[in-house]
């Protein structure tokens, strides 16, 4: 029935509102495609060496990235694609400051999105 009624809609348009029609909404999905942003690039500038820990067996806590200052930073939302945080692996990354975010956790200085991360190599946090 839903199909038979879009022909009848489909039918009763004229030539020129499909042509606006088609064009409309290849505008947008050529918007949609080209405009995204890629989270992870490798010429983004990783440069903070950080460790990855498990605080779950705190309430409403989860993996946080802990500096070499004992500074710990909350990621918020996963927006790096395929990767993904494990506790104990050591981290070269940049972020961004989230301060529009709300955690129940109550350990963290920081809420951040991470902008860069890659697997820190072995050498990286003996020598900072």
């Amino acid at each position: 029935m839903n199909l038979f009624c879009l022909l009848i809609v489909f039918q009763s348009l004229n030539f020129s509102m499909i042509r606006t029609l088609f064009l409309l909404f290849s505008t947008l999905l050529f918007t949609t495609l080209f405009s995204c942003k890629t989270a992870y690039s490798e010429t983004t500038n990783c440069a903070t060496f950080g460790k990855v820990i498990d605080l779950s067996q705190l309430d409403g806590c989860q993996l946080m990235i802990e500096l070499k200052d004992g500074t710990q930073l909350l990621p918020v939302a996963n927006t790096l694609g395929d990767f993904e945080l494990q506790a104990g692996q050591s981290i070269i990354f940049s972020y961004e400051e989230v301060i529009d975010a709300v955690s129940i956790c109550m350990s963290g200085d920081k809420m951040i999105r991470l902008t860069c991360v890659q697997l820190a190599p072995s050498n990286v946090g003996a020598a900072q």
